[in-house]
């Protein structure tokens, strides 16, 4: 016989699950009980349930098992949804486990609001945004739930997934023998026999100007090293969205980075002028294409992608797709890498790739001479001191941008963000997550000086447990990238998102001293270099860098504008020499 609590702490140790992100409270005692008295596994405390939603999810991402999250009934549950909604919109295997009021003091079907204290109907309310989210309504049903839950959260295109269990149900006894499993369904079968390699290849025969697009879908299937040999074997250019970063070197022939309304111009202009698009397990959101009409316009488009709903949506907006694939990434690549003969050696269309990466660096070199840091800068120097074996974690808003399109990746490094859902505040707890399932890597998180305080509380975690995480705060001053906004369509009037108006001014150092974490400020580009050489990168460190308030993410795609054409808009003459197709009327003008 076990008890039903340890039963959930078996199953999980068999999943070689080492740390699971909790909270205490009145339902989940028993389970936290349970998981404190096993050898195998151990419960981190977070100082909030938002914290260990986020960072069970950067434990999925960044380990080889699935992250897991603690939280009591109520306010407990409720203060997880931000990060379940993270783990749904990346499409990150996250189990979530709540604890709710014993079962004979839930309301069920009484049509009252609540029957017992801190009861909440968690279930229903994370239903959109999990796989699966269910109840246990017998303790019987535990390893049933659990199975079921795990195939959920890992098959076709992954997500999070939910369990709630009363807390009287944590102390029933069970019959491991008696207990029914949960029998998978089929799975369906995007058989690779069935994709028209033929038309694949004589779309590729056809095609002067082909490129590679990757997305999360590759990271999903575990074909990143896949993926990278099929680039180098049929020679065409790639590139992809921001998690794939760290898939090449910087500097690697095929690698002309990401794409989209926040990214360098090289990769808008690349895609804009392509006549063949292979897209593989990316997506193609609003963020990737900006104005979906005008995106790849002259091109023809070939999408791989897991969820059929996805390759369904361009219909519903008008916008032709030419082969849209379900299937999933790995054995798409596997299936085009047996049924097609293809190198691409347009060395015209080489050169032209290599020739705007190089003409539109992301680095801006006139801001070496700023009297504060400039994060191009910054980030180039961090470049060059940090291993392969980094973990980088961005928060959202400004240093978001400068990290992925500033820092200049080593082939293995891994770059994570909560990408779809973005809220202020992930990247610290994410590096917890991260820093736990990575312990002989170097872990760096970004955040800003506003993203910081969404969670500035889990700096007590990163100091009890002495996690070696550094924390890089781009203070400039506010939310800088809702300034630009307001600077672009409310006058410049920075309501809500500066000093003058809300947002307050601190003292980093005395935060970071307050946890007895040591800090470094950084006020100009001559400081750069000596201080980052005395950072360890082996205890908890915190960085504050000065940026200039005024200072404002360029380029940057202005809705109604086409992808190849960013703000600030570039001089009429060069940007004509750079367009291999006709420019639209809006560009012309």
């Amino acid at each position: 016989m076990i008890k039903l609590s340890e039963y959930v702490v078996e199953f999980l140790v068999a999943l070689n699950i080492k740390h699971v992100f909790v909270i205490q409270g009145g339902s989940v005692a028993q389970l936290i009980d349970s998981i404190a008295k096993h050898n195998n596994i151990n419960y981190i405390t977070c100082q909030h349930e938002q914290a260990c939603a986020m960072a069970a999810d950067a434990y999925s991402r960044t380990s080889n098992t699935i992250g897991v999250a603690v939280a009591t009934s109520g306010p407990g549950a409720t203060n997880l949804i931000t990060g379940i909604a993270n783990a749904y919109y990346d499409s990150i295997p996250v189990l979530y486990i709540t604890g709710n009021v014993a079962s004979f003091r839930q309301s069920n079907d009484m049509g009252i609001r609540q029957y017992g204290f801190q009861e909440t109907n968690i279930v229903d309310i994370t239903k959109p945004i999990t796989k699966y989210s269910v109840n246990l309504k017998k303790p019987d049903d535990i390893k049933y739930e659990l199975e079921k839950a795990l195939f959920e959260a890992r098959d076709g295109r992954k997500g999070p997934v939910l369990l709630d269990i009363p807390d009287d149900f944590q102390r029933v006894l069970l019959d491991e023998e008696k207990l029914k499993s949960f029998i998978p369904r089929k799975e369906d079968q995007k058989e690779t026999k069935n994709i028209n390699f033929s038309m694949i290849q004589t779309l590729l025969d056809n095609s002067q100007r082909p490129i590679l697009v990757y997305g999360s879908g590759i990271i999903s299937a575990d074909a990143i090293s896949t993926a990278r040999a099929l680039s180098k074997k049929i020679n065409i250019p790639t590139l992809y969205s921001w998690p794939l970063k760290g898939i090449f070197n910087y500097d690697d022939e095929l690698n002309f980075g990401s794409f989209g309304t926040n990214s360098p111009r090289s990769g808008n202009f690349i895609i804009q002028n392509s006549d063949l698009i292979l897209s593989i397990g990316n997506r193609l959101d609003t963020h990737a294409t900006g104005v979906l009409k005008d995106f790849a316009r002259e091109a023809k488009i070939i999408t791989i992608d897991i969820d059929n709903n996805e390759l369904e949506k361009f219909q519903k907006f008008g916008k032709h797709i030419d082969m849209k694939i379900c299937a999933d990434a790995k054995d798409f690549i596997r299936g085009l890498d047996e049924n097609i003969n293809y190198k691409c050696n347009n060395k015209n269309w080489h050169d032209y790739c290599k020739k705007v990466k190089h003409n539109y660096k992301y680095t801006n070199v006139k801001e070496k001479n700023s009297s504060l840091v400039s994060p191009e800068y910054f980030l180039d120097k961090l470049s060059q001191i940090t291993p392969k074996e980094t973990v980088f974690i961005g928060d959202t808003g400004a240093n978001l941008v400068y990290l992925f399109n500033g820092l200049k990746e080593k082939l293995g490094q891994k770059f994570l963000s909560a990408f779809n859902n973005t809220p202020m505040g992930f990247a610290l707890p994410a590096s917890i997550g991260s820093a736990l399932a990575n312990k002989n890597k170097r872990i760096i998180c970004c955040s800003g000086d506003g993203g910081l305080q969404m969670n500035i509380q889990e700096l007590a975690t990163i100091a009890y447990y002495k996690l070696p995480i550094t924390i890089f705060v781009f203070n400039n001053s506010g939310h800088g990238m809702i300034k630009q906004t307001q600077d672009d369509w409310f006058e410049s009037k920075y309501n809500a998102s500066s000093h003058e108006n809300g947002i307050p001014k601190l003292i980093f150092a005395d935060i970071a001293n307050a946890y007895k974490i040591k800090s470094i400020k950084i006020t100009n580009n001559e400081q750069i270099e000596s201080c980052l050489s005395t950072i360890t990168f082996n205890q908890p460190m915190l960085v504050e860098l000065i940026l200039d308030e005024k200072l404002r993410i360029n380029p940057m795609l202005q809705f109604g504008r086409p992808l190849e054409d960013m703000n600030p808009l570039l001089d009429r003459k060069d940007f004509f020499k750079d367009m291999i197709i006709e420019p639209l009327k809006v560009s012309k003008n």
